[in-house]
């Protein structure tokens, strides 16, 4: 992806979405909600990937393999992720809930926002799109 790929969007996004909220730059409920469903999305596919590589390590481990990995034991701490990835998700959830219960009852119209921070989100988003991209026009096998 060369830098005009990414930026155009970026840069578009970023005047289209943002206002000013004294003195700083504003996110409108309607694309908070929108970013945080997303991610929510994403949180959701990524816990499923991980019960996914947990369900295919091996159950059983030779005395040496424990030994081995001592605490730092690949299905114990993919067992930690999997638990508070899923509280999190949960967590969340209840999160934009009230978000749009706040947005449905005129509490916010928009929020203020930290520019780079929402510029490495969207930034974020499109180079998963280009790598989308890149992978399915690859070559066939």
């Amino acid at each position: 992806m060369t830098t005009t790929q990414g930026h155009k969007p970026v840069e578009g996004y970023m005047q289209a979405v943002t206002t000013p909220e004294q003195g700083q730059a504003g996110l409108p409920l309607e694309e908070l909600i929108w970013l945080l469903g997303h991610a929510a999305e994403t949180n959701a596919v990524r816990l499923r990937v991980l019960q996914s590589l947990q369900r295919g390590l091996p159950a059983q481990q030779t005395k040496a393999d424990i030994a081995a990995s001592g605490p730092n034991d690949l299905k114990e701490a993919l067992t930690n992720v999997i638990i508070m990835q899923s509280r999190l998700n949960e967590r969340e959830a209840t999160l934009l809930d009230g978000i749009k219960a706040a947005r449905d009852q005129a509490l916010l119209d928009s929020v203020p926002v930290d520019l780079e921070n929402l510029r490495s989100a969207a930034s974020g988003i499109v180079t998963a799109y280009h790598r989308l991209c890149q992978i399915a026009s690859g070559p066939k096998a």
